[in-house]
């Protein structure tokens, strides 16, 4: 990074001795400023800098400005003086007869350095698709196409899966848009953050895009002619990382064209049946207007003879048969429909891969439901019960050649549903409709993944099967509903694995008066909320300082908590330390699972001391009561304000942070923490 100095015109600047003259780049810690580099001189209208950490940098040079590039001091251990660590507080400053000017503070969001930079991900649908890094766009799709890249940070202090959080929302990324290897067409023109690339262009599209709260990079670009064979490279850099995907305009393609429709259908005689169809592309975009077709074999009645018609598809690519039953017997007889397109020979012929569908219409005495059976079946790897899905579940719709990507659950840990659908006189019901419901329960069913309930259809027997994941430990009442019929069934999943431990809180008194007592409770959590029971090989709870504790517990129990209680003497007055520590692997020699929370509650002679924060107008305001004189500083999210002497026995201090923010404030009297306050700024 870069420091630029200018003097008053009234100056002579080259006159400056180096015993004068500092500048330094360094790292706010505690409000102290870690110098960079000192004794600099002037000579001939340039700085001339000493020691290894600061020199002049013709590159960065701005008229009227004197320039610097330099590395920064730090004590961060094993983090290199050029690196910048997300969370600190840098300052660039000149110093003058020791007195510091020109306080340049960044705060170390848009400079913030991600640990991992995740790959270029599109937003797929009708008109884009992706597989690995290589982005398909259809060609004559010219709005946006939308991207995004994920930043994280590996942080074990912070309750989230493995550690990792999105970076700071401002966290800057480099977006770079050049042409492939087969470039552009001559009439396309691509527009991104409000550049353009043409097939005349010689050198590639840059610019800085910013991360969101979630840590995702956002961006987007389009091309007004987007013929096919289009080329272009799409590249975010971040921190020296870069991840590239390469985009190119493309026809669809016929084989990977699908039809779909229901294949099983139960009615009574003389009742109409319908089917309906859908025809995408390989896009997933509907197949519609005269062009395609849906052209179906079926039947009206059982021994009868085989019709054929045309169905025709809307905009949405949909088209439904509907047929009246003429039956006078029971039975089944076969429905074949094919997607079909009119070619250059005005002839409509098969068209896509698969192409066809292939129905069963079942004409029976009864198909309203009477009964439902609901059997559990354990798929686990060790165990009587399965243990909890590590991903957070979501409704994800895999169907299709363009469909989401099915999430990665562990197919070997999780209960199967299932059972059977009967009407009165015992006979299966073919083609009926199954409804299952639980909260919090992720129901599989072929492609479908839906969280809370999931409804699917009966077999030419009569059956049906899901397969049942939750992040949720404990027991789950499943539900399964055909028709006015019902049946309940109670699954049970694992508690939270000893290693899965997200979150280690302390809930304990900032402050507490002479000759009182205090409970202090521990609460340890898996990232969905689950309680950890925690052994003695992971979890550690100490107490050191003013009173006695009692029965300080070496484990959690199954609610992941662990308490004891602290007794106070009418002299006790100092501070007492309350340290948990937690680690989710047992091996000393990894950290990166490794959590440790640290309380201190302040003894006090009567309770007129007090610390608070609130907040208004985007502002944190700092409140200390009965403290004059002494120093109070605070942690404000990732910002440090000390005060080094309180003026009066009650103080406020505001520090402003904007609107609508997450915060953390640690607020320390004479460097020991007295409270920890989560608040969202108004």
């Amino acid at each position: 990074w870069a420091v630029h100095v200018s003097f008053n015109s009234d100056i002579n600047a080259s006159q400056i001795p180096a015993t004068r003259l500092d500048v330094a780049l360094g790292v706010l810690d505690a409000g102290a400023l870690e110098s960079g580099a000192t004794g600099t001189t002037v000579s001939s209208g340039v700085f001339n800098a000493w020691g290894s950490s600061l020199v002049f940098d013709s590159t960065s040079h701005v008229p009227g400005f004197w320039g610097f590039k330099g590395q920064v001091a730090s004590n961060l251990a094993g983090v290199s003086k050029t690196d910048f660590v997300a969370g600190y507080t840098y300052v660039g400053q000149i110093g003058l007869d020791g007195a510091a000017y020109g306080s340049n503070v960044y705060t170390n969001i848009g400079n913030a350095v991600a640990d991992a930079v995740g790959a270029v991900a599109a937003t797929r649908g009708d008109n884009v698709r992706q597989a690995g890094t290589a982005v398909t766009v259809r060609e004559d799709y010219t709005g946006q196409v939308e991207f995004k890249v994920l930043l994280t940070d590996t942080d074990a202090t912070i309750a989230a899966a493995s550690g990792v959080v999105p970076v700071p929302a401002g966290t800057e990324a480099t977006v770079t848009v050049a042409k492939g290897a087969d470039g552009l067409n001559v009439k396309s023109t691509v527009t991104t953050n409000g550049l353009t690339l043409t097939n005349a262009s010689t050198a590639a599209l840059s610019y800085t895009a910013t991360a969101d709260a979630s840590g995702y990079v956002t961006f987007s670009l389009m091309n007004n002619f987007a013929e096919v064979g289009d080329d272009l490279d799409v590249t975010v850099t971040h921190a020296g990382t870069a991840v590239t995907a390469s985009v190119v305009w493309a026809a669809h393609t016929a084989n990977n064209s699908v039809l779909s429709g229901a294949t099983v259908i139960s009615i009574e005689k003389t009742d109409s049946y319908s089917i309906a169809y859908t025809a995408v592309d390989d896009f997933g975009a509907a197949l519609a207007g005269p062009t395609y077709r849906v052209e179906v074999q079926y039947y009206d009645k059982i021994g009868g003879v085989q019709k054929t018609t045309a169905v025709n598809l809307d905009a949405n690519g949909k088209g439904t048969l509907t047929v009246t039953d003429l039956s006078t017997t029971q039975g089944q007889y076969a429905v074949n429909a094919d997607l079909q397109k009119l070619n250059t020979s005005a002839a409509y012929a098969d068209y896509g891969n698969p192409e066809e569908v292939d129905s069963v219409v079942y004409v029976v005495a009864n198909k309203t439901p009477a009964a439902i059976t609901l059997v559990s079946t354990v798929d686990t790897d060790a165990g009587a019960t399965p243990t909890l899905e590590t991903l957070a579940i979501s409704n994800v719709d895999a169907t299709g050649p363009n469909g989401n990507t099915a999430p990665a659950v562990d197919t070997d840990e999780h209960w199967v549903m299932s059972g059977l659908v009967t009407n009165s006189a015992g006979a299966f019901v073919q083609g009926g409709t199954v409804t299952l419901t639980a909260p919090g329960v992720l129901f599989v069913s072929g492609t479908s993944y839906t969280v809370g309930s999931a409804t699917v259809s009966t077999t030419n027997a009569g059956a049906y099967s899901v397969d049942v994941y939750t992040n949720t430990a404990g027991t789950h009442t499943i539900t399964a509903t055909a028709g006015t019929v019902s049946k309940t069934k109670a699954v049970v999943f694992d508690a939270a694995l000893l290693s899965s431990g997200a979150s280690l809180v302390v809930d304990a008194p900032a402050s507490i008066a002479a000759g009182s007592s205090f409970t202090v409770k521990v609460t340890l959590k898996d990232v969905f909320g689950n309680p950890v029971a925690a052994d003695t090989t992971r979890f550690g709870l100490t107490y050191s300082g003013a009173g006695i504790s009692l029965s300080v517990p070496t484990v959690t129990n199954a609610k992941g908590e662990a308490s004891f209680a602290v007794l106070l003497g009418s002299n006790d007055t100092g501070a007492g330390t309350i340290t948990a520590t937690y680690d989710a692997d047992a091996t000393a020699s990894t950290v990166d699972n490794n959590y440790s929370v640290v309380k201190t509650v302040n003894g006090a002679a009567s309770s007129d001391t007090k610390v608070n924060a609130g907040s208004f107008k985007g502002y944190v305001a700092l409140y200390a009561k009965g403290y004059k004189g002494q120093r109070m500083s605070a942690k404000v999210g990732k910002d440090w304000v000390v005060v080094a002497s309180l003026a009066s026995d009650f103080e406020r201090v505001v520090e402003f942070t904007g609107a609508g923010v997450d915060v953390a404030v640690r607020i320390y009297i004479d460097r020991v923490l007295l409270d920890t306050i989560n608040l969202t700024t108004k």
